[in-house]
């Protein structure tokens, strides 16, 4: 039965990072009750990706019953590692997809990883984390290295069998939100009881992630951080044929902030840390002062 919207719900709105908002994270997750939480500026479900009645929740409220798109997987980077069937990987990234530490200092809340996982992987996994192409599955995985409160949630469901997974607070069809107001209007209409605030400084940083495909380095779609700097962190070429463009318009601001960084030829650790200082409000000439 489809989970009916709790419009009477009353809707508390928290700081993800105030006293006990990670505890109280964790059970309600746990719980099976899909929670709203900002990052950057972008808001989303997070839930527990193997409880049927969080996931039948979040389609009804999306409008997305009949859906079978899969949920974005939080797992630990060690896990969604060992999970990949290197065997369908070009050979160039299987050293960084075997290493989780660099992996994570190489792209977390960077953007999405889409990857091919052995079927005995694939048997492990919730249903709701897997797409098929050819008979072979895949699971898309968000890195929250970076973000000591979503990497506690993470670990703490891990331990108790949970598959932490988030999804965007869209409805099926609408951009996606990236306004506090509009977030707390949505939230409010379909009964979610707890949303959690980021505060970003960057506002004008807005949507999602990129999603890269790393059987064939190709991009599903492009994100707040373009996949030009994908590439560069990666060291891999990245088609962009056929990629579907993000909802909201990226800032040129960024971009020009971006491009800045080249002449300085930093290393991908280097970059990623300058990225994530920026987008954490620093003025662009301080974040910079990390490529000298």
């Amino acid at each position: 039965m489809v989970a009916e919207r709790r419009t009477t719900t009353t809707l508390e709105v928290q700081s993800l990072k105030g006293i006990g908002l990670v505890d109280k994270v964790v059970r309600a997750v746990h719980l099976g009750q899909p929670v709203v939480t900002q990052l950057w500026n972008n808001y989303g479900y997070l839930a527990n990706a193997a409880n049927q009645n969080a996931i039948d929740f979040i389609l009804h409220a999306k409008q997305d019953e009949t859906s079978d798109r899969p949920f974005s997987a939080m797992l630990p980077t060690e896990v969604f590692c060992g999970a990949i069937d290197l065997q369908l990987v070009p050979k160039e990234l299987h050293q960084i997809l075997q290493n989780p530490t660099e992996l994570e200092q190489t792209l977390g809340l960077i953007c999405h990883l889409r990857a091919p996982i052995t079927p005995e992987a694939a048997s492990q996994f919730p249903s709701r984390l897997l797409s098929y192409k050819d008979g072979i599955a895949y699971v898309q995985n968000f890195f929250v290295a970076g973000h000591p409160e979503l990497v506690e949630i993470r670990d703490r469901l891990f331990a108790m069998g949970d598959y932490f997974a988030v999804t965007t607070l869209n409805e099926h069809g609408h951009p996606e939100i990236t306004e506090r107001k509009d977030a707390i209007q949505e939230a409010r209409k379909v009964g979610v009881s707890l949303l959690l605030t980021d505060e970003p400084k960057r506002k004008e940083v807005k949507g999602s992630w990129a999603i890269i495909n790393v059987a064939d380095m190709t991009a599903a779609r492009d994100g707040c951080v373009p996949i030009e700097t994908i590439a560069q962190l990666l060291k891999m070429r990245i088609s962009k044929e056929g990629i579907a463009g993000t909802t909201h318009t990226q800032d040129q601001a960024f971009l020009a902030f971006l491009k800045s960084i080249e002449e300085y030829n930093v290393d991908p650790l280097t970059l990623r840390k300058i990225i994530i200082t920026y987008l954490s409000g620093a003025d662009a000439n301080y974040a910079l002062q990390l490529a000298l």
